[in-house]
């Protein structure tokens, strides 16, 4: 038996359309909603402007707060990533000159705290250079004659810990918003797909009053692979492993 889910009208154009695309969404969703405004002196569209807006300000409170929540995100990324740098570039350099005052590279004492080289310990993602930091620290307190540097490694280690904590919360926090905006936007969708019937409906022997309602053009342009997407999902979906 043949069900026809591919028949156009059984589909909600509006979701397939928009995809995941969340500035399209707020802009097509705007737009309505404006329009909406401008005829609901008619009783018929009153009531769509009514059960429409709520809908809408669900998802653009939604949508500012998962941009806010990405910006917090790279920002606390681009923390981590300076303190990474500099230690890569400026401290580690220093680090090894200071070991080799004391035990030069070939003595067992410099091998025990830099066993892969100075190469080796910034070589992985965020997380395994973060390790070789603490565990550099932790080694040089078997060694007295190191203790100053001991204690600058420490205090390295601290201030990167706690900035790869408060990126790994942020993190959290754009999934938690990530979660919640896709629920709205599609809310958002389904309720211009309702008032799409309902304007089909009264606007049956005058179609072309519909396309006052909707952004057509746009809602048509975007693709679900498109850049504009892509590049949303790369917000939305950040690179957020454990070695990100």
């Amino acid at each position: 038996m043949q069900t026809h889910q591919d028949w156009q009208y059984v589909q909600n154009q509006f979701q397939n359309a928009l995809g995941r695309n969340y500035k399209a969404t707020n802009i097509v969703a705007k737009d309505h909603v404006s329009t909406l405004a401008n005829f609901k002196a008619d009783g018929d569209i009153l009531v769509l402007y009514n059960r429409t807006l709520p809908v809408y300000n669900g998802f653009q409170l939604a949508y500012t707060n998962w941009k806010k929540r990405v910006a917090f995100y790279k920002g606390a990324t681009s923390a981590v990533d300076r303190l990474l740098e500099q230690f890569r570039t400026k401290l580690l350099p220093r680090w090894d000159v200071l070991i080799q005052v004391f035990y030069m590279p070939d003595t067992a004492e410099y091998l025990t705290l830099v066993p892969s080289g100075r190469t080796g310990m910034y070589l992985g993602g965020k997380d395994s250079q973060i390790q070789a930091v603490r565990t550099l620290s932790e080694s040089l307190l078997e060694y007295p004659d190191l203790a100053s540097l001991q204690e600058e490694v420490a205090n390295f280690y601290a201030n990167i810990e706690k900035a790869r904590d408060i990126q790994q919360q942020r993190e959290q926090a754009v999934q938690g918003a990530a979660d919640d905006l896709r629920k709205v936007q599609a809310d958002v969708c389904l309720m211009m797909y309702r008032n799409l019937g309902r304007l089909m409906d009264k606007y049956a022997q005058e179609p072309q009053s519909i396309l006052n309602f909707y952004q057509l053009d746009l809602v048509r342009n975007v693709g679900a692979g498109s850049k504009a997407e892509e590049e949303e999902m790369m917000e939305i979906e950040p690179d957020m492993g454990s070695e990100g």
